[in-house]
């Protein structure tokens, strides 16, 4: 890729080291799963699962549900696109995306996640800006997310760099030695120069351990005249990213799924399963394919669909 170098995103899935005597390599994957009545599936046991490489079993070594050393980052952006006020005053009907956000997080999210992950607060404009670096100390969490103001500096709308603050998030996920890493990436739409560069960000996250949900507050179809090409390729362009993992894109322009789709995140990084296994490494470091199948009928699982190594 002609720029993928410059994020410096390690791209070794192993996330502990191996005895001498073995060459063996680790490698961790998370997954969720929904049942028939799309309701999150609590109960699996180590049996109920086969992991599958190469269209080739794998024998599980580690399978875990929520006792997991993880690290989530919650990257929001701050801008005149997610912060139309300078304060919220919602008895004027004003209310900031970036305020919708935060008060999320700080009442449903942090106290849940935080029992068994460390968490970090980003915001970004231009930059990519630590509120709190990562901890699972709720005070300092709360307090990072109580003290983001409203980012209202003047500036073209639409060239907000998502792309690169994406990438620059996934990389601080990277350096971690926790098993499991999550990205949650708040934004409104993708902006123009990185639609064009689409292949790269999506071998990006091929390549990194990290699973990405994206919340992006555009309109659901955005067809037709009155939009730009960016607001109309959104959806395809963050389904593709997404898909890359075990995240997912979730999409809501006009707030009134706002609330499902918040509880749908919260539950799916909350429920989420764990498996580790050993691969041999090869001369040569490639992408490959990688199926998670559960023996319960009528699940549906969302997982990365390659590992590298």
């Amino acid at each position: 890729m002609k720029r993928f170098t410059r994020w410096a995103i390690p791209v070794l899935l192993a996330v502990s080291a191996l005895p001498a005597e073995t060459v063996r390599e680790p490698v961790f994957v998370s997954f969720s799963a929904k049942d028939g009545n799309r309701i999150f599936v609590r109960d699996l046991k180590r049996e109920e699962v086969t992991v599958l490489v190469d269209d080739q079993p794998v024998e599980l070594r580690f399978f875990s549900y929520q006792d997991v050393r993880t690290a989530i980052a919650f990257v929001i952006e701050n801008s005149p696109r997610t912060a139309f006020y300078r304060k919220s005053l919602p008895q004027f009907g004003r209310i900031n995306t970036l305020d919708r956000i935060r008060y999320r997080l700080i009442d449903d999210f942090l106290e849940p996640l935080a029992q068994n992950a460390q968490l970090l607060i980003a915001d970004f404009h231009q930059d990519l800006e630590i509120r709190q670096d990562f901890t699972d100390d709720l005070y300092a969490l709360r307090s990072a997310l109580d003290r983001l103001e409203p980012n209202l500096g003047i500036l073209d709308r639409d060239r907000i760099p998502v792309g690169r603050m994406l990438a620059r998030s996934v990389s601080l996920l990277q350096e971690r030695p926790e098993r499991r890493k999550a990205l949650v990436f708040f934004t409104t739409t993708i902006d123009t120069d990185s639609v064009n560069d689409l292949e790269e960000y999506r071998e990006m996250l091929r390549f990194a351990d990290v699973d990405v949900f994206v919340v992006s507050f555009a309109v659901r179809q955005a067809s037709g005249q009155g939009y730009s090409h960016a607001e109309r390729v959104n959806r395809f362009y963050f389904s593709r990213l997404t898909e890359e993992t075990s995240g997912q894109l979730y999409l809501s322009g006009e707030f009134v799924y706002l609330d499902e789709l918040m509880d749908d995140l919260r539950a799916r990084l909350t429920h989420t399963y764990t498996v580790g296994f050993y691969v041999e490494p090869k001369r040569h470091r490639d992408v490959h394919s990688l199926e998670v199948r559960l023996s319960r009928p009528k699940c549906e699982v969302r997982h990365r669909k390659t590992i590298y190594y």
